[in-house]
C-alpha cells in the first residue's frame, strides 16, 4: 500500500514522501519511501510513471495514488493576538515558511520598526527576526518591540491569513 506521509525536517517545516507499507518476511511492518516530495508536493502522471517504472516490482496499486492532502495546520481565525505572537515559531514552521521569508513577508505585511525604548528604530531583517522569534518563543526579554502582541500580531495575522 502506498500512501503520502507528511514528516517535519530537522528545520521544522513539513515535507510530504511518498510511502510503501508493508510487511516483512517475519511479520513486521516496514516501510519504505519511494519519493520525497518536498513541502509542495505535486504527484504528477510523469512522476507516477517514473516511480512505476523504478519500483514495478512493489505491489503497488499506482492508478489509486492521488494527489497529497495538504498537512494539518492550525485555524489562526480562532487564535488571540496573544497566542498568535506566543505560538510565532510553532505556526511558522506548520505553514513552511523560513526565517528569511517570514522576516520579509512581515515587513511587506507592515510590521513596524524597532519601538523598543532605548534602541535606535531599525526594520525587521532576517538576523533580527530569528532573534525575536526565539525570544518570544522561551517568553524572554525581547529588545525589539515595546508590546509585541499590539504592534506584530496584526501583521501575523496578514502573514498567514495569506499564506
Amino acid at each position: 500500500m502506498a500512501f503520502i506521509r507528511w514528516k517535519k525536517n530537522k528545520l521544522g517545516t513539513q515535507q510530504a514522501q511518498l510511502v510503501h507499507s508493508y510487511r516483512d518476511e517475519q511479520g513486521r511492518p516496514r516501510q519504505k519511501v519511494l519519493a520525497h516530495l518536498g513541502a509542495n508536493p505535486a504527484l504528477t502522471a510523469e512522476l507516477v510513471t517514473q516511480l512505476q517504472e523504478k519500483h514495478g516490482h512493489l505491489p503497488i496499486k499506482w492508478d489509486q495514488i492521488g494527489a497529497a492532502p495538504a498537512p494539518k495546520r492550525r485555524d489562526i481565525s480562532l487564535m488571540s493576538d496573544e497566542d498568535l505572537v506566543k505560538n510565532l515559531r510553532m505556526l511558522r514552521r506548520e505553514y513552511g515558511i523560513s526565517f528569511r521569508d517570514m522576516a520579509r513577508r512581515l515587513v511587506n505585511a507592515g510590521a513596524p520598526p524597532r519601538s523598543k525604548p532605548g534602541y535606535s528604530p531599525s526594520s525587521l531583517s532576517f538576523y533580527n527576526y530569528k532573534d525575536l522569534e526565539r525570544a518570544l518563543h522561551d517568553r524572554e526579554e525581547q529588545n525589539f518591540y515595546a508590546d509585541p502582541v499590539a504592534e506584530l500580531a496584526p501583521c501575523i495575522r496578514k502573514v498567514f491569513c495569506s499564506a
